[in-house]
């Protein structure tokens, strides 16, 4: 009977990027465990990236997509198109809440949340929000207004928030999706699944010889990232015998496979790989964005960290993540800005011989 359901149910809200979804469904995977009678419904965007995470996670009992443009402050004309978008997923969410009747929702960002926890919130439900970056972004503060509790990583990002939301605002820990058990895998054991082919196509063998840097672009890539190390092996032929990359490209991996191989450096390209804790542990050093999920990945492995954060028209918020994080753990983390780099390769190339010891 709709709007009748007596089975404990946790709806989540997330998407379009693995940033949002990931994170959202280790905090779901918590609450299964702690309800094992329960059942876990996803609400995400319609996009390929979304689908492809999802399914990593079969416990999920359905998902529902919605089909939201991504939000772009100077493309004023797209607004009465992304207002539609919202306004029609939030009647498709009251409708599938009043069927669903959750027992909790749970948000960690993204456009697709606002129509998903207002309908939520007005048939009753509780919202848990999850800001994960140092600076909450546009949703999250609209977000805060429907939000019964919001849950926050970096102390500093309560005061962001006006003050009825501080009075929501809890400190916790960042929802990793790793355990310890993650972290014992041997450099020789990984090393032996690449150049068996496990994890896909390698340039040639890895060795333990060389050291290991992992380029760490996103579920989407990076074109800087792409860019940097591109140079950084056409401009320095001393170290193709000593280097071996994994590489998250985000696409385009045969063409990868041939530029390295060109070159004789042994490299793994990928664009997602749920294993990827693997990488992690093999690792010598790490060149990575700023998203929030990647850096407290890399505090978890304690790998050393070049991070290069993502400033774009829309957002600066990997530059307080980065900054944030390296204050805290400047053993671990070093920043290189994106206007430098572009500027300057070399500070790039001597920045990675200096992150593995090749000076």
């Amino acid at each position: 009977k709709p709007g009748v359901n007596k089975q404990p149910t946790l709806c989540v809200a997330a998407g379009k990027s693995g940033g949002h979804l990931i994170p959202a469904l280790e905090l779901a995977k918590r609450w299964l465990n702690e309800n094992p009678t329960g059942r876990v419904v996803v609400f995400s965007n319609k996009t390929e990236l979304d689908a492809t995470i999802i399914k990593q996670y079969p416990w999920v009992s359905c998902s529902y997509a919605f089909h939201i443009s991504t939000f772009y402050s100077k493309k004023f004309w797209r607004y009465p198109l992304i207002a539609a978008q919202v306004a029609k997923a939030w009647v498709q969410s009251l409708y599938y809440m009043w069927q669903i009747k959750p027992t909790h929702i749970i948000s960690t960002g993204g456009l697709v949340s606002l129509p998903v926890c207002a309908a939520g919130r007005l048939l009753g439900s509780t919202v848990a929000v999850y800001e994960l970056n140092v600076v909450p972004g546009k949703a999250l503060h609209a977000l805060a207004y429907v939000a019964t509790t919001i849950n926050i990583v970096f102390a500093k990002t309560r005061t962001y928030f006006n003050r009825s939301a501080q009075a929501k605002c809890t400190v916790t820990d960042y929802p990793i999706r790793f355990n310890e058990q993650d972290c014992t895998l041997s450099k020789s054991c990984v090393r032996e699944q690449i150049n068996t082919g496990v994890f896909g196509q390698c340039s040639q063998p890895f060795s333990e010889e060389r050291k290991t840097i992992f380029l760490l672009g996103g579920s989407q890539g990076s074109s800087l990232l792409n860019k940097l190390i591109k140079n950084l092996i056409i401009t320095e032929p001393a170290l193709h015998t000593s280097l071996q990359i994994i590489h998250q490209t985000g696409s385009d991996n045969l063409d990868w496979l041939s530029f390295y191989h060109q070159y004789n450096v042994p490299a793994l390209p990928f664009s997602f790989n749920k294993d990827i804790h693997n990488f992690y542990n093999l690792a010598d050093g790490v060149v990575a964005r700023a998203g929030a999920g990647t850096l407290f990945e890399l505090l978890f492995f304690r790998k050393r960290t070049l991070i290069i954060p993502l400033v774009a028209g829309t957002t600066s918020h990997q530059c307080d993540n980065a900054h944030e994080l390296m204050s805290l753990h400047p053993s671990i983390f070093s920043v290189l800005e994106q206007a430098d780099v572009h500027k300057n390769q070399t500070l790039f190339n001597n920045a990675i011989k200096q992150l593995l010891g090749l000076e």
